[in-house]
């Protein structure tokens, strides 16, 4: 792609221009699939030249013709009114909007711990305090109904969905104690249109980091009744795999539809 005047070269399908890895672009993605939408993943190779072109200096960035597209959030009502994801009452619009902020809400916490000083705290208290408050209020929205705006999937369905993926890859078993959410986010995941766009996952942006093991003590402690060294078996730990997420790997531009 010349970045100068790379817009151009986007006709049918649209193109999504993002990093290689799962991000902002996500939610996008998840979209365009779920709505049949066909569209190029184009692959940022030279952030530096093509910075300068885009209206904020940032991606993701969409092209549908003649139509050039920054910011993520339009990004995502647009392609939700090309597809239909509006919700069909101003109740649903309603609620998918709700949902919309949510899933910005959460996006936004993933990204403070993930630039925070102090990345293992940030993480800890992302898993233990800030994510359960905000997946308790979704599991009580979840009242009877099987999505958010009633009986059918609307964009701030897939929002969630999108926003509970990304977390996901950090905590596996954050939905444990979540049972309406879980099937929730099942009911999309496992839905015929997202098998493609599921096996062909950029890897994660959010990365919680390593934690350092303590060292073992040079002389371990003995039992002073039985002169038996004493150990501590500290548990399995995290495992790394994800719900519902297959392996996959994409190339740097990877056309849907």
């Amino acid at each position: 792609i010349e970045h100068n005047n790379w817009w151009k070269m986007a006709a049918d399908p649209l193109t999504l221009v993002y990093f290689g890895v799962k991000g902002r672009s996500f939610l996008p993605e998840v979209i365009m699939n779920f709505a049949s939408i066909s569209y190029q993943r184009n692959v940022v190779d030279d952030w530096a030249k093509m910075k300068p072109t885009l209206p904020f200096e940032q991606v993701p960035y969409l092209v549908d013709g003649d139509i050039q597209i920054a910011q993520a959030g339009a990004i995502a009502r647009y392609l939700a009114k090309m597809g239909g994801l509006q919700g069909g009452s101003d109740y649903a619009y309603a609620r998918s909007e709700m949902m919309m902020s949510e899933y910005e809400d959460i996006l936004a916490l993933l990204f403070d711990a993930q630039y925070s000083s102090n990345k293992e705290k940030a993480f800890d208290d992302l898993e233990f305090l800030k994510l359960p408050s905000h997946l308790e209020y979704l599991e009580k929205m979840l009242d009877g109904t099987p999505y958010f705006s009633g009986g059918r999937p609307t964009l701030g369905d897939l929002a969630i969905f999108s926003g509970l993926n990304l977390a996901l890859d950090l905590f596996p078993n954050m939905l444990s104690r979540f049972p309406k959410l879980t099937t929730h986010y099942n009911s999309i995941a496992s839905h015929p249109n997202l098998t493609r766009l599921m096996g062909n996952m950029l890897p994660p942006f959010f990365k919680k980091p390593v934690k350092r093991e303590q060292p073992a003590p040079a002389h371990p402690a003995q039992n002073q009744f039985t002169s038996s060294i004493i150990t501590t078996d500290y548990g399995q730990g995290l495992s790394g795999r994800r719900i519902l997420q297959p392996p996959g790997g994409s190339s740097s531009n990877f056309t849907f539809g």
